[in-house]
């Protein structure tokens, strides 16, 4: 290896070549390459100079097809006529998806379920969902140990609204711990 590629190896600066050099390499290299025949340039010229479509042929460019075509949607846009009818055919879309969309999706709590006003207000009201597997039979056996009415019920989500008897307090909260403790029962909260 010689000094120079070694330092610049070393040192990681590129090595930059003069004026002089360069132009005796290019030179060189000008004097390696063949001179292209008069052939190439005659054919090359040819291609530029003949056009794709021959005038004994009867296709048009594709261009002159699109121009009238172009010029016709550009008409028909402008027209207020036209405008008018598409603002009447999205109104009507508009009305139709208004009219046939489905109602609006509201949040509701487990205990929102409303009771109708002809119910006992003082009795007190409670949101149940039983489990899937309990039959009719057991839990009407249930509601009947207990005192308590289905007045509402099932909803969607399976949740029934039911009422206690009119009994003292104390009755109610037995009544209530027995439908908590009842393995029938998923989930129970008192409505308001």
């Amino acid at each position: 290896m010689s000094k120079r590629e070694n330092k610049t190896q070393i040192s990681g600066e590129p090595e930059t070549i003069d004026t002089a050099v360069a132009r005796r390499i290019l030179q060189e290299t000008a004097e390696d390459i063949l001179p292209a025949s008069p052939d190439v340039f005659a054919r090359i010229e040819q291609a530029i100079t003949s056009t794709p479509f021959s005038e004994n042929t009867s296709e048009v460019p594709p261009s002159s097809l699109l121009a009238p075509l172009v010029e016709r949607l550009r008409n028909l846009i402008v027209q207020p006529g036209f405008a008018w009818g598409v603002a009447a055919a999205q109104a009507i879309v508009l009305c139709l998806f208004f009219a046939f969309s489905p109602g609006s999706t509201t949040y509701q709590t487990l205990s929102g379920n409303q009771i109708s006003q002809q119910e006992d207000i003082t009795a007190p009201t409670f949101t149940v969902i039983f489990q899937d597997n309990a039959t009719i039979g057991a839990v009407e056996t249930l509601l009947k140990q207990v005192g308590a009415t289905i007045i509402n019920g099932p909803g969607r989500r399976g949740i029934y609204t039911i009422t206690l008897a009119s009994a003292g307090k104390t009755s109610r909260d037995e009544a209530l711990k027995n439908l908590q403790h009842s393995s029938l029962i998923t989930f129970i909260e008192q409505a308001y």
